[in-house]
């Protein structure tokens, strides 16, 4: 790996990341995208093969991310020394699509873990052999003890003097109480996969009374924290020291939406998110009906089996390391995506940020040590071709989650009442009502109204007619139809638009090699009032030109361009009077603004 070749591809991402919201904004067929092709290039070859048995682009990234969830779970032991404490592999993912999509390709990562649940079985029965043995000779030993009164054997407490074995399950049922969900954690030694191909059997046993502490089990797990349950049918605690349970789902969009129904839901920034398209009818072919992917697993199922046993021996002690040089790349490539996300998607995306660094170094760790499986040394580096495809299947599920967030992402504070407030179908009056009890202004509740539609949280059913809209599905949306200008409020001050017609702007604006001449300066005075006018973002309160507040010097700063002291100070008196009343939702209103700018107009990069 070349370093140039790295910064680049860093670049690349940190890119898209920043110009994700306007790019989903503006653009009304935007989808997120598969993982790219160039990553399954890179793969272990054992995996690779693997991949290069699926044709299309999105199969490919569903077959990967399936089957590293899958081997996260067999490759447990391995330790990662992350931020003072100890981590292991194990990952979290969801892929969700509409009906009769490829997501039911991550069914075929379970014959990643075949082999193992056969040597589970084989384990089982010799057990079960050897405790009937020992309990038959104990009960001809302690038949005198142990008989009763009426002459019979009281075989309780000779079983309970014998420990009585479990089977042990490579895949656990996500149709399970807490308990019993720990009773398997604690006999598989800490570890398992929780798999199901319909997410809404998971969703529906949190929501169970024997459901509770499933969830709370679970994000421990994530984190490989002590576990503990203590149960009244024994006396005693089963505690798991480093619980290092793996989760993979699949289910339809709106299982995504009642799995985690905030950002600030937990599961939210554990999951990482994969989403699915719409399938066109695909002609069968005998070329894919003879496929079997027993066969087709199979190798990746003996190393995945040969490297579990190598890591479950006693004396096994396996950790991964990122090198110096890729720690700096890590930490410059990390950093930059807290920085985006916390100000211009959300500050509580910072969450989602940390943990995707965890699972970076977990997608690392999995990889070299299938790359390196027939000689995997107790302390081992990542290859540096392993560093970029981990950074970019990063890239690609943090580009899904931003879009399962802008689109599901419940209003919160303020917004999260007004919406909820909202009924099923209403009218613009109706909608007005409900915020003046909120003590919002005419343009504020407009202002919110239009934010609703900008997340497809609302549609138009007819002229001044409004409805919720359910959040079915999360591909193929379509813009509404924006609510008629003449029906928004006309709150403008005078003085304030002749201030922005005013604005003394430069003959020429540069972006690159890219220069706009004086002939264009009219149309892009003319394109911000319109901007103006559409958003309804006028305040009637005088115009500051001498001076920005400090948060929209901050906003702005975050753009790749330059603006003039006249111009800011323009952008300021336009937005001051939403600054003031809105925390979060200024960033949206401002972001919305210059990205539309941005898109349409050439303004100079900041050096």
């Amino acid at each position: 790996m070349h370093n140039a070749q790295l910064n680049q591809l860093i670049e690349q991402q940190i890119a898209e990341i920043a110009m994700l919201q306007g790019s989903i904004e503006s653009d009304p067929n935007y989808f997120p995208p598969t993982v790219p092709t160039q990553v399954f290039n890179r793969l272990p070859p054992v995996i690779g093969d693997l991949i290069g048995h699926y044709s299309s682009e999105e199969e490919k990234s569903i077959a990967l991310l399936s089957a590293l969830t899958t081997i996260s779970s067999a490759l447990s032991n391995i330790n990662i020394p992350y931020r003072t404490k100890e981590n292991y592999c194990n990952l979290f993912q969801i892929i969700v699509g509409p009906p009769a999509s490829n997501k039911s390709i991550a069914l075929h990562s379970r014959l990643i873990l075949k082999k193992i649940q056969f040597a589970y079985n084989e384990e089982y029965i010799q057990k079960k052999r050897e405790y009937i043995h020992q309990l038959q000779k104990l009960k001809q030993s302690k038949n005198k003890e142990n008989k009763q009164e009426d002459g019979s054997i009281n075989y309780d407490e000779l079983d309970y003097a014998i420990k009585k074995p479990k089977l042990k399950h490579a895949i656990i049922p996500a149709d399970a109480s807490a308990a019993s969900l720990i009773d398997v954690i604690y006999n598989n030694g800490g570890s398992g996969l929780v798999f199901d191909s319909e997410a809404q059997t998971f969703t529906n046993t949190i929501k169970q009374d024997y459901g509770v502490n499933l969830k709370t089990t679970l994000l421990k797990s994530f984190e490989n924290e002590h576990v503990e349950i203590s149960r009244k049918s024994l006396d005693d605690i089963i505690s798991i020291e480093n619980s290092r349970i793996s989760v993979l789902l699949t289910g339809n969009p709106e299982h995504l939406f009642m799995l985690v129904k905030s950002i600030s839901d937990g599961f939210y920034s554990r999951f990482a998110i994969f989403q699915t398209k719409n399938q066109e009818w695909k002609d069968a072919n005998n070329v894919e009906n003879l496929k079997d992917y027993t066969v087709i697993y199979s190798e990746l199922a003996d190393v995945v089996f040969e490297l579990h046993n190598k890591l479950n021996k006693q004396d096994a002690k396996y950790k991964f390391y990122l090198t110096e040089e890729q720690l700096l790349h890590f930490n410059h490539f990390f950093k930059s995506l807290y920085r985006l996300t916390s100000s211009n998607i959300d500050p509580n995306f910072s969450s989602v940020i940390y943990r995707l660094a965890l699972n970076f170094y977990r997608y690392c760790a999995i990889l070299g040590a299938i790359r390196e499986s027939g000689n995997l040394p107790y302390s081992y580096h990542c290859n540096n071709e392993d560093f970029m495809t981990a950074i970019e299947i990063c890239s690609t599920v943090l580009k899904h989650s931003i879009y399962s967030f802008l689109f599901f992402e419940e209003p919160v504070n303020q917004s999260s009442e007004f919406y909820n407030l909202l009924p099923e179908e209403f009218t613009r009056a109706e909608y007005l009502a409900i915020g003046k009890t909120l003590k919002m202004g005419t343009r504020t509740i407009d202002s919110k109204i239009q934010q609703l539609f900008a997340k497809k949280k609302i549609e138009k059913i007819s002229h001044g007619k409004y409805k919720k809209k359910a959040p079915a599905i999360l591909q193929n949306v379509q813009y509404e139809e924006p609510i008629d200008s003449g029906e928004l409020s006309k709150v403008a001050d005078v003085n304030e638009i002749s201030a922005v017609h005013s604005l003394e702007l430069p003959n020429t604006m540069v972006k690159g090699s890219h220069t706009v001449e004086d002939d264009s300066r009219e149309d892009f005075l003319a394109e911000i009032m319109k901007s103006f006018e559409a958003e309804n973002t006028y305040t009637a309160n005088e115009p500051q030109m001498s001076k920005l507040d400090k948060d929209v010097r901050f906003v702005l700063s975050d753009y790749p361009f330059d603006f003039d002291e006249v111009f800011e100070a323009a952008v300021y008196s336009i937005f001051q009077d939403d600054l003031s009343y809105f925390d979060k939702e200024k960033y949206l209103i401002l972001d919305e603004f210059i990205m539309g700018l941005q898109s349409k107009y050439s303004l100079s990069d900041k050096g």
